[in-house]
């Protein structure tokens, strides 16, 4: 008998443990999203003024994705990626070896990224185009017939087009003043533990436990590296404004602005950054 609630036990735990981290990840109904690049919005064809993107590709999923066709960078990904040594790193006196080694190239998971955000490649230019557009690639109505869309620079100030930054305005490889990227936690936290004071990272188990994920292999030297989608979420909903206009999310999902922009869990009181840095 002690033995059956011993085990009882043990699985509510799993099932509360796992609901804890379930309840992390932000509403997902990319629909409703600025990475909607489609005509629709929830199922209902965009005003003029709110497609800065497309207006004939019906289609959501095939800015990034395609069933068929697809290349082995990501999921079944739809899109050309830019180089992975194209990119110059943020770099500083205070970083680890492992974050401040600026010759290492990045990583697939965040070239996914970069193949929009870095500014060199066009977001209507996908691989496997819509068999049902008769135009074949994505058209926007602002730019013409054929013309390549890329997101905006923000002019040397921060934006959406990360491949820029104040020394490079209009760049599409400078990293320099963005978080690093596809270096190892593991590595990083194992120098940083070294030092006097305990260093300023936390143990990888325990900023998992925190929302934060890593890509490669597990707590090994090279592992757990830190990718942008290390704090990001791609297809998570967090600007009501969509929900204002077009109306409700399917199956009872509502945005959540805690998660702007596309973060993985809330930076409430810094709570993202906390979870990996001991400040």
């Amino acid at each position: 008998m002690r033995a059956m609630v011993k085990l009882l036990v043990i699985c509510c735990s799993l099932v509360l443990s796992a609901g804890t981290a379930l309840a992390v990840r932000g509403p997902q109904a990319v629909e409703f999203t600025i990475h909607n690049l489609s005509a629709n919005m929830g199922g209902n064809p965009q005003s003029t003024f709110d497609n800065q993107y497309t207006t004939n590709e019906e289609e959501i999923c095939i800015f990034c994705h395609t069933p068929h066709g697809g290349t082995l960078d990501g999921p079944l990904w739809n899109r050309q990626i830019p180089g992975a040594g194209s990119f110059t790193h943020y770099n500083s006196a205070t970083l680890t070896a492992a974050a401040g080694n600026t010759s290492r190239p990045v990583s697939s998971e965040s070239l996914l990224c970069l193949s929009c955000h870095d500014g060199s490649i066009a977001t209507n230019r996908i691989i496997n185009t819509n068999n049902s557009n008769p135009t074949g690639q994505p058209e926007n109505q602002f730019q013409g017939p054929g013309v390549p869309v890329y997101i905006v620079s923000g002019f040397g100030s921060a934006s959406a087009r990360i491949g820029e930054s104040a020394a490079n305005p209009n760049g599409t490889g400078d990293l320099s003043d963005d978080h690093p990227i596809s270096f190892s936690y593991f590595d990083a936290y194992t120098e940083e533990s070294s030092q006097p004071d305990g260093g300023g990272l936390r143990a990888p188990a325990d900023a998992i436990s925190r929302g934060v994920r890593f890509f490669g292999a597990g707590a090994v030297s090279g592992g757990m590296r830190v990718e942008c989608s290390s704090c990001h979420d791609p297809h998570v909903a967090y600007d009501t404004y969509f929900e204002t206009w077009y109306g409700p999310i399917p199956g009872g999902i509502s945005a959540d602005p805690d998660y702007a922009p596309f973060l993985i869990t809330p930076n409430t009181g810094s709570a993202l950054c906390l979870a990996c840095h001991v400040k």
